[in-house]
């Protein structure tokens, strides 16, 4: 038996789902459904796609938390997390509340001029 046959069964065995980059899991068996319909759909994004993934979710559900955006962007809160302070650098999105539990993120509205 080849060592990538073997990998892959041992891997199975684990319980994952589907591979994503270098064979890493996206999802585990136990994790909720649409933890692995959000590994199928996103499948490999980087950092910019996470942030405009965010950004348009935040446009049309204004006022969720961190832990809200998980749903309608099918992205770890992890992510989301990592994302969310880029964003309000870069002036695209604010937050209302200190909490980051409690705090809600609205998009920027730009002016014309």
């Amino acid at each position: 038996m080849s060592r990538e046959v073997d990998s892959a069964r041992h891997q199975g065995s684990l319980g994952f789902h589907s591979t994503g980059v270098a064979g890493a899991p996206r999802s585990r068996r136990t994790d909720p459904a649409s933890s692995g319909l959000a590994a199928q759909r996103i499948g490999k994004v980087g950092a910019r796609q996470q942030a405009a993934i965010i950004l348009e979710a935040i446009r049309r559900h204004p006022g969720r938390t961190a832990e809200g955006l998980e749903e309608p962007t099918g992205l770890h809160k992890s992510a989301i997390g990592k994302r969310l302070p880029e964003l309000r650098r870069a002036g695209l999105i604010d937050r209302v509340g200190e909490s980051s539990r409690g705090a809600r993120f609205f998009p920027v509205e730009r002016t014309q001029g």
